[in-house]
């Protein structure tokens, strides 16, 4: 995840197209219009959005413990 959130800000991308694997690989193309939020899976289901840079931060101190 922080390889692909450092090459977004490296090439400035604002938004972009993507597959999403829907499950038994079965896939449908979505558009995302803003790439500067991230929803980060924090664990028990949860999910938090972050900016790049606190995603890029949360990774950080995820490596630390």
């Amino acid at each position: 995840m922080r390889r692909n959130i450092e090459n977004l800000e490296k090439n400035s991308v604002t938004s972009l197209r993507t597959l999403v694997n829907l499950g038994s690989e079965v896939y449908l193309q979505e558009e995302v219009p803003d790439t500067q939020r991230k929803f980060v899976d924090v664990g028990y289901g949860f999910h938090v959005e972050f900016t790049l840079s606190e995603a890029l931060n949360y990774i950080e101190k995820g490596k630390k413990r």
